[in-house]
């Protein structure tokens, strides 16, 4: 069952002054209604991941979730209308497509997540890979045990959260991606998402107040 469900639509400024209007979903769920599969999100990682084993908040070092979860877990979403994608970036490749949807959407939902997490006092579970470190190279990278394991932090799917059946059933938005091999078929948005956990009760205006504060904090982001 869903508890709260709440939508912010935003203008979010670029560095270079490009504005684009995204969409900030969150969703308070009972932890037991939370989709996982470990085995199964461990092994599309493997298969499908050149991080694996590689980054110290990815597969096989991170923890089952539910060794995270607490009473109660919030997931965040950020999506982007593919239309509002600038023109040069759809007639480019896939990878060109894909790394402009993780520098604009990624860095977003995570500074937005992690200003929940303080404020629930929770944990916070990313969306990609664990970047702590840097300018620092990863210390898991070179071979080596993880140098910033407090600060460290692990993404949803790599803790065996199924991410995709999350949106879809709890959001009414499934995730999408593009196509590797037919580079004219777009999809209709890119979503990123990521998870607080947290024991506190809250009620809806809780939520929407806790989004809404985390958003306004952003830099160049303003609410709509």
């Amino acid at each position: 069952m869903v508890d709260i469900k709440n939508m912010i639509q935003c203008k979010y400024q670029t560095q270079n002054n490009t504005i684009y209007t995204v969409q900030v979903n969150s969703v308070l769920l009972n932890s037991f209604n939370v989709y996982i599969d470990k085995d199964y999100t461990d092994k599309m990682c493997k298969e499908g991941c050149s991080l694996f084993e590689k980054n110290g908040g990815c597969p096989p070092y991170a923890p089952h979730i539910n060794n995270i979860l607490r009473e109660k877990i919030i997931f965040i979403s950020v999506l982007l209308d593919t239309k509002k994608f600038p023109k040069k970036v759809l007639k480019s490749n896939y990878y060109i497509k894909w790394s402009f949807t993780e520098v604009l959407l990624t860095p977003l939902a995570n500074k937005i997540g992690k200003n929940i997490k303080k404020e629930l006092q929770g944990y916070f579970l990313a969306s990609g890979q664990c970047i702590e470190c840097k300018p620092q190279k990863c210390a898991v990278k070179q071979g080596y045990d993880c140098q910033n394991k407090q600060n460290k932090t692990y993404s949803l799917e790599a803790t065996g959260v199924l991410v995709n059946k999350v949106t879809e059933n709890y959001m009414g938005m499934p995730l999408q991606w593009w196509d590797k091999k037919d580079t004219k078929k777009r999809p209709s948005y890119m979503m990123k998402v990521v998870g607080v956990t947290t024991n506190q009760d809250l009620e809806d205006k809780d939520l929407n107040n806790l989004v809404i504060k985390s958003i306004d904090e952003q830099e160049r982001t303003t609410r709509i």
